[in-house]
């Protein structure tokens, strides 16, 4: 399958000297592949939500067309995304904003997950979960089947209050086979075992740090 043409100015529209849509497009696909996650069943989840800065120069110039451009750019990103077959959780979706430190030619974009896979739901109790999360504290967090999102949002499936830990920090997987961990591009990372990773497959005992937190994975 060949991709859609690159050309992206809509008609009428003059944006000479102006940051070109097609150069957002092409920042856009190098932070998917910058962010891109390995789940399980050689899956590749990549961000759905795609931030636009630009300087006050050319926000200017976007201002009376910038919906319909943040759509295009949008409706651009889900063809590449379907065609390399990732995956994302919810609609892509691009917003545009204006960044005061950028200088007129210039942008800035950053990719995230928004929201997070699939809906949260709370974690099952422990005697009824598949396996455990343990901290060093005793504290007890079940994991059933399917994909639980660790982080400090209120509604992750494990929530943790350590400002070392992202938002939305990592997805464990529980398959009938084993459990995977994939990092979600988190500011501080996701260590298993002293060692760095950005997706493994568990083992009992496995120790998850995060932040200043550790996590021992158990199974019933």
């Amino acid at each position: 399958m060949t991709a859609a043409p690159e050309r992206l100015g809509l008609e009428g529209l003059e944006l000479a000297g102006a940051v070109r849509p097609e150069d957002v497009l092409d920042a856009m696909r190098r932070e998917a592949e910058r962010h891109k996650a390995l789940l399980g069943g050689d899956r590749t989840l990549v961000p759905n939500h795609y931030t636009v800065g630009l300087s006050a120069y050319d926000h200017r110039r976007w201002a009376p067309h910038a919906a319909q451009l943040a759509q295009e750019l949008a409706i651009r990103q889900a063809a590449l995304i379907a065609e390399r077959a990732w995956i994302v959780y919810g609609d892509v979706s691009v917003e545009v904003f204006l960044g005061d430190d950028l200088d007129a030619g210039t942008f800035r974009v950053a990719a995230l997950l928004q929201p997070d896979p699939p809906p949260p739901r709370p974690a099952p109790p422990p005697d009824a979960a598949v396996a455990t999360l343990v901290s060093a504290e005793g504290q007890v967090w079940g994991l059933s089947a399917g994909l639980t999102v660790l982080g400090r949002d209120r509604e992750a499936g494990v929530r943790l209050r350590d400002p070392g830990v992202s938002r939305r920090h990592l997805i464990v997987e529980v398959h009938p086979d084993r459990i995977t961990l994939t990092d979600l591009g988190s500011h501080n990372g996701t260590r298993v075992n002293g060692h760095p990773v950005a997706t493994v497959d568990l083992r009992p005992g496995d120790t998850i740090e995060v932040g200043g937190t550790a996590l021992t994975l158990r199974l019933r």
